[in-house]
Formats: structure tokens, C-alpha cells, sequence
């Protein structure tokens, strides 16, 4: 715990664990000639998440900033589960995946 009660380090590292999930799960896609579709969503809700709400007690408490880095941690794992190019919206992504807003 930080003695200033800044969490921070603690979404820098939940959000660099999510990345190297969001990796591993994007090998296996491969650009669409590995797993389907809804394998993949649920690779990424069973993966790659739970990093993320791994800080989910202190998410009240997480400055705007840190929201935004594990937001666009979710954004580009279901950018790459989905093939969407990155110029894609953010909640037209998260809609066509079937994943809730992270915040």
C-alpha cells in the first residue's frame, strides 16, 4: 500500500498483467485463422479481466488517468479478439463484444 494512498502502481500493474494476457490470447487468434469469435471473448473474460478487476476495490479511489490506461487495455484486447482496426469506437466495439463499459 502506498503511504500516500495513491494506487496507481497498483493499476500500472494490473493494466502491464493485462497486456501480456491480451497477448497470449491474441497468438491464438492469429488474425482470425485460429479460434472463433466468441472463443476469444471468452478467452478475454476469463484471462485477461480478471487483471483487470484485480483493482477493482480500489476503483473509487483511481485517478481518471489510471482509469484510462486499463480502459484502453480493455479497448485493444477486444480491438484484437474482434479485428477492428484501431481508429474503431471504443463503445461500438464493446457492444458488438458483448462486454460491459469498464468503468
Amino acid at each position: 500500500m502506498d503511504p500516500d494512498l495513491d494506487f496507481s502502481l497498483q493499476s500500472d500493474y494490473a493494466a502491464g498483467k493485462a497486456k501480456r494476457a491480451t497477448d497470449k490470447v491474441a497468438r491464438l487468434i492469429d488474425r482470425r485463422h485460429g479460434i472463433p469469435n466468441a472463443v476469444g471473448i471468452n478467452l478475454y473474460k476469463t484471462i485477461v479481466r480478471p487483471h483487470m478487476e484485480h483493482v477493482l476495490p480500489v476503483w473509487a479511489c483511481l485517478s481518471d488517468k489510471d482509469l484510462v490506461k486499463l480502459k484502453s487495455v480493455q479497448t485493444q484486447c477486444l480491438r484484437k479478439n474482434k479485428g477492428s482496426k484501431a481508429h474503431s469506437s471504443t463503445a461500438g466495439v464493446e457492444v458488438i463484444a458483448g462486454i460491459p463499459p469498464f468503468r
